[in-house]
């Protein structure tokens, strides 16, 4: 029994100089702490504490490691498996799902029509020679035949754009997984695995692809072309498909098509390329602005050996044939045709009556809207064969632009007509009421349709028709 002793003095030294076991409380009273135990002489508290935490640790893990048998390990591995089985399972058959809807969605294939609906207009004089070719952006082509489009150009295409196209039902396994496990190795999915049926389906009912902003709507689109790939290899032969997509494809300079990209480079018709020449139009599809032959001729000349390349491998050419090809100096050619082209932009006052006729003839006899009238002759394909004697209109012609055939202070007239139509067809119409508005609020406030040569006509209508391009855009 320990004594009471109100001096805190004297509580502070009893505490000090009590057994370690036992300590004074506030109260007066004792109470007994447990001492520690274990802790050999000169250890700290802290570093006995760690030590018997590590060994505890240690025992937990070898009880843990021994409760563990084959057994558990097996049935956790069971367990991991089957969780990882059913997830991938969800996975397919959500896709699968998703497959069959967008295919459910896909445009009937039997409603639908592959072949170009739009072509070039061609007025011809009296003996059927083509004296202007009417067109829309969209419709600059000359259909032709199979038979029209040599070998050379038939082969080269294949060989570099579907080169099992003989061979596959529509879809080409192979070359998605080529693409595939191209994309795993260089990390970006970039390389094509498109048959030419797929890209004949792309251009000619996906019409709005290069619209397209994110992965899903390419992927929703590729599931759809492939789809309809299928089915459309179902109705058509090969030859049937090739032939539109000669007809159909993009060969750059706003030429649709293998006949009026032969006119537009060569300046002859697709029957009379060489083979030279026709591995210059099967390395544009590709990329028609940056393949172009001539805006990028190196581009195109790289892209042209590697077709040659491939017609060899694939045994449509020889070596010598290849050598031969490779030697000659196309893009001389090329380029010596197009200084010379002449897109003939302006046409005759013969050729605007007639166009006007023909749209009078579809509006009042066929009951066509203008708008309707205006795209059937630019775009309609239509052959126009006129009373025209090219002979004697040239000479017309010339003597009309003597000035000298006319009394002095003779004035020019003003007769003027534009129509553009956007992207999405809508034509609007420009007459001889709104250039002189424009000419009036712009250079000439006293204009009145009337002008002392024709170089000041023509600056008045270039600048209006640039001013409502813009506006267009």
């Amino acid at each position: 029994m320990i004594e009471h002793n109100p001096d805190p003095s004297n509580r502070k030294k009893e505490s000090e100089t009590s057994d370690p076991c036992t300590a004074l409380v506030p109260d007066g009273e004792s109470s007994v702490i447990p001492a520690r135990k274990n802790v050999p002489d000169g250890e700290g508290f802290m570093e006995s504490a760690w030590k018997n935490f590590s060994k505890h640790f240690r025992n937990r893990k070898t009880h843990r490691k021994t409760r563990r048998t084959p057994e558990q390990r097996r049935r956790i591995l069971r367990r991991v498996f089957w969780s990882v089985g059913f997830a991938m399972l969800a996975l397919v058959i959500v896709s699968g799902i998703s497959i069959v809807c967008l295919i459910a969605a896909a445009p009937d294939i039997d409603a639908l029509t592959v072949s170009p609906s739009e072509s070039a207009t061609c007025i011809c004089d009296q003996d059927g020679n083509i004296l202007r070719k009417l067109t829309l952006s969209s419709s600059n082509r000359e259909i032709v035949s199979l038979d029209e489009i040599p070998d050379s150009l038939q082969n080269a295409i294949v060989a570099i754009e579907d080169e099992r196209f003989f061979e596959h039902g529509g879809i080409d396994l192979r070359g998605i997984a080529r693409a595939f496990l191209s994309g795993l190795s260089k990390g970006r999915f970039s390389e094509g695995a498109s048959t030419i049926t797929q890209q004949l389906i792309k251009n000619s009912v996906f019409t709005e692809w290069t619209q397209e902003n994110s992965f899903a709507d390419r992927l929703r689109r590729k599931i759809q072309e492939q789809y309809l790939a299928i089915r459309l290899e179902d109705q058509m032969s090969k030859e049937e498909i090739l032939e539109d997509y000669l007809n159909v494809i993009n060969f750059g300079s706003g030429c649709y098509g293998a006949q009026a990209a032969s006119r537009r480079y060569f300046g002859k018709p697709a029957s009379e390329l060489t083979l030279s020449e026709s591995s210059v139009l099967a390395a544009i599809p590709q990329n028609p602005t940056a393949m172009n032959p001539i805006s990028f001729p190196e581009n195109n000349s790289r892209r042209r050996m590697i077709v040659l390349d491939y017609m060899e491998e694939q045994g449509y050419i020889t070596a010598e044939q290849h050598e031969n090809a490779l030697n000659d100096n196309v893009y001389d050619r090329i380029r010596e045709y197009d200084a010379g082209y002449d897109d003939q932009s302006v046409y005759t006052y013969y050729e605007d009556a007639l166009i006007d006729q023909v749209m009078e003839l579809l509006t009042e006899e066929k009951g066509y809207t203008y708008d309707q009238a205006y795209r059937a002759v630019y775009s309609g394909g239509l052959r126009i064969i006129s009373a025209q004697d090219q002979r004697i209109q040239d000479i017309c012609d010339q003597e009309f632009a003597n000035a000298q055939n006319f009394p002095a202070g003779t004035l020019y007239g003003v007769d003027y007509a534009l129509s553009i139509a956007d992207a999405d067809g809508i034509v609007t119409h420009y007459g001889q009421e709104h250039l002189k508005n424009y000419v009036r609020e712009n250079f000439d406030a006293s204009f009145n349709l009337m002008c002392q040569d024709q170089d000041t006509v023509r600056k008045y209508a270039d600048a209006f028709r640039e001013e409502m391009l813009n506006a267009e855009r």
